[in-house]
């Protein structure tokens, strides 16, 4: 009887290998710049075509390898990073496991050009599915330059699920910009079918690198930290409460060099900043932990993405202490204390009452739509019948319809009333734009440029008129009347959510689904007080929607309970 256990021959371990280290071109990026940086390079550039489907050249200057060693590099676990099981407790280079170069020649066209500094010639090495088919010397300039083509070639099931090119280059500059802000003396270009995306100079300062990666606008808002303990040294910088975001995109941190994610430092960040930025924003942060290596463990994560830290609660109270010593000093805390609400602004076509501006994403509960629909069978009130109660928790409309009581998420209402009423006025006249009285410039991080970039024309047809005005800077004159924008901060919340629906989109975004995040954006938030007339006339628009039950992204805009359900709670029935 034949063996139903094999051992599986060594190019299918190759492929499966690869699946764990090579996601995407990206991911081949930040290998070959992790080697590079660990070679001691002073400059590395980047070639990309195609999104890195059709090519993928990394060039540094770094020390370069031998004939013999560039060979081994090609063979699975070879490395000069570790030597011995206790080189792994204390890790202090970005990459240690040997896997990188394998897994990728596994998987392309792969031609690996080196020479060491103190040698007059070098050699080349080509590879094809990870079989080596040449190795030769040649003259070359001292370094390292690895040349991927055709990335997926013999895996067409993981070459069918890469998104677009222009999502794929905005992964890869991520990976680029988040090393740029982590080595500032080393130099960085990345060049995308023949365009420079990103060029970082070397610098002596992180903050010259900052302002390389997020412009000048966002860097001149941010406060430089330092903190000194004998566990851990903190350096970087934070964002003033200001110019907090809607999601966690600007938050990174490096420990040791390396970028992580961390779950103990997310919460740290956000705990530190308790009560001087809304409920549902997030902070900026660059922060750099320097700690021993034997108190990290690295080696968690195929892509070297998470660290664990030995002593997690003394991490995460030190990481905390140092941001709020870094805003108590800057005199934020009693300033945004003491600070003054805005005056009343209305947004869209109803008025507003006088409030702080406060732009939070709210959570809901699990309801379910189908049977609020199906039980709503009186059909839709009239403005008449229903009686508003109030409000509570800034966020829930209280109504009374006859033998009814609503609960209204304001919110989804709202976003509602703006989304039917953009959707109308696309397809007859067109969404109308307000001009800005002095147009807006906008420095933006690649990653961000590339994805509007992509999605020029979609912006266009809803209101926004903008311009492209080289390297990463947009200017914009004109917006959706219905934004009614105040500050650049709704306009920063727009391009990230354009930028991260790229980043998991196969496609282009329609004008229909930007709509929709433009009626998220302008419509009232959890937390907001209304007055009487503000809730009235929310109220007033239900009974002329098209779709009422719900807001564009599904959630419902309105429970109810009739009286005889209240009554039976109360054990009057």
């Amino acid at each position: 009887m034949a063996n139903k256990i094999i051992v599986l021959e060594e190019d299918i371990v190759s492929k499966i290998a690869a699946g764990e280290v090579v996601e995407r071109p990206a991911s081949v990026v930040k290998e070959l710049l992790e080697n590079a940086l660990d070679a001691q390079s002073s400059q590395v550039s980047f070639e990309i075509k195609d999104g890195g489907k059709r090519l993928i050249k990394v060039s540094d200057d770094g020390w370069g390898m031998s004939s013999s060693d560039a060979k081994l590099a090609l063979l699975r676990h070879s490395t000069s990073k570790i030597k011995s099981l206790g080189d792994l407790f204390s890790i202090s280079t970005l990459g240690f496991r040997g896997e990188a170069l394998p897994s990728i020649a596994a998987v392309s066209y792969l031609e690996l050009v080196s020479r060491e500094k103190d040698s007059l010639e070098g050699v080349k090495v080509k590879a094809e599915g990870g079989k080596i088919l040449e190795v030769k010397k040649i003259g070359c300039p001292p370094g390292t330059e690895v040349l991927i083509r055709d990335l997926f070639y013999n895996t067409p099931a993981r070459l069918k699920y890469l998104k677009t090119a222009s999502t794929e280059i905005a992964h890869i500059s991520k990976v680029v910009t988040t090393q740029a802000l982590s080595h500032p003396q080393v130099s960085f270009k990345l060049v995308h079918n023949g365009m420079t995306i990103f060029n970082s100079p070397s610098t002596p300062t992180p903050y010259q690198a900052v302002i390389d990666v997020y412009g000048k606008d966002l860097a001149k808002d941010l406060l430089e930290l330092e903190f000194t303990h004998p566990s851990l040294d903190i350096k970087g910088f934070i964002g003033k409460p200001s110019i907090s975001r809607a999601s966690r995109a600007h938050q990174t941190f490096f420990v040791n060099s390396r970028p992580v994610r961390s779950k103990i430092l997310f919460h740290a960040l956000g705990e530190a900043y308790q009560g001087l930025i809304p409920g549902g924003r997030h902070p900026l942060a660059i922060l750099y932990l320097k700690i021993r290596p034997e108190l990290i463990d690295v080696n968690v994560h195929p892509a070297k993405l998470e660290v664990r830290f030995l002593r997690e609660k003394e991490v995460h109270n030190l990481v905390q202490e140092a941001i709020r010593k870094c805003l108590t000093s800057a005199q934020l805390i009693p300033e945004l204390r003491l600070k003054e609400p805005l005056p009343q602004k209305e947004v869209g076509s109803y008025p507003r009452a006088e409030r702080k501006y406060q732009f939070v994403q709210e959570t809901s509960p699990t309801l379910s739509l189908r049977e609020v629909r199906e039980e709503y069978q009186r059909g839709r009130p009239s403005f008449e019948e229903i009686a508003v109660l109030g409000q509570v928790f800034q966020t829930y409309l209280l109504a009374e319809d006859r033998d009814e009581f609503l609960i209204i998420d304001q919110h989804a209402l709202h976003e509602r009333i703006i989304f039917e009423e953009l959707m109308k006025t696309k397809k007859s006249s067109g969404v109308p734009s307000q001009s800005l009285l002095i147009p807006l410039t906008l420095q933006l991080e690649p990653k961000q440029a590339l994805s509007l970039k992509e999605n020029l024309n979609s912006l266009k047809e809803i209101g926004f008129v903008l311009e492209d005005f080289g390297g990463n800077t947009f200017i914009i004159r004109a917006v959706p009347s219905v934004l009614k924008v105040e500050n650049e901060q709704i306009l920063f919340d727009l391009i990230d959510e354009i930028s991260e629906e790229s980043l998991q989109s196969k496609e282009r975004i329609t004008w229909e689904k930007i709509i929709q995040m433009v009626a998220c954006k302008a419509a009232v938030k959890a937390g907001e007080n209304l007055s009487r007339r503000e809730a009235e006339a929310l109220l007033k628009e239900f009974q002329n929607l098209e779709n009422p039950f719900s807001c564009p992204h599904g959630r419902p805009t309105v429970i109810r309970m009739k009286k005889s359900d209240l009554e039976r709670q109360f054990g009057r029935r």
